[in-house]
């Protein structure tokens, strides 16, 4: 039997010779799986910060004492235990006194105005120890008894994902007296 005309054209061409191979066409059903989410491991814990500068110097500072408190949960330390230098700091209580126990940490930078910069940090010891009602008081008392510093703020938490949402989250209130110190040249 010979091919019908329309037919023979069709196989000449190779368009006929067998059924369509749909496959390449198509598009494919692709089975993706979600790759693990990849945190790095930046701390953040839920608490305060506090950046200022006071017009005391260094020396008087290191015979002073600093109370740091949420509400009424206080962390007082002497500064008498700071560490030599223009840029020092202090953390404390050392060692913690347990795992979700708040902590304070003191840093100082002394100025070439006189002045002295100073970063003050709570750490609530858990992420979900806050409130927004909660109070924050910084005093930093003089051996003589004079108030140096006496900052008492509100709470206004930030919510806080250093790396990146669903990795982690902490609410930090952070007070920016003055922050300009921190870009100074040393």
């Amino acid at each position: 039997m010979r091919p019908r005309p329309h037919l023979a054209l069709l196989l000449a061409l190779g368009c006929a010779s067998a059924p369509l191979d749909r496959s390449a066409t198509a598009p494919r059903e692709e089975h993706h799986q979600e790759a693990p989410k990849v945190c790095t491991l930046i701390g953040c814990v839920t608490g305060m910060t506090l950046m200022t500068i006071v017009p005391e110097s260094p020396e008087l500072l290191r015979v002073s004492r600093i109370r740091v408190c949420r509400n009424s949960t206080c962390l007082t330390h002497s500064l008498a235990e700071l560490p030599p230098g223009k840029d020092t700091r202090l953390a404390w209580p050392a060692p913690p006194t347990g795992p979700f126990s708040p902590s304070a940490e003191f840093q100082m930078r002394s100025l070439p105005d006189g002045r002295t910069g100073l970063l003050v940090y709570y750490d609530s010891g858990s992420d979900t120890a806050w409130r927004e009602d909660d109070v924050f008081t910084v005093t930093l008392t003089s051996a003589d008894g004079r108030r140096l510093l006496d900052l008492k703020r509100p709470a206004r938490y930030d919510k806080v994902e250093p790396n990146g949402p669903g990795c982690g989250t902490c609410y930090r209130a952070i007070y920016r007296e003055s922050e300009d110190w921190l870009t100074m040249p040393r």
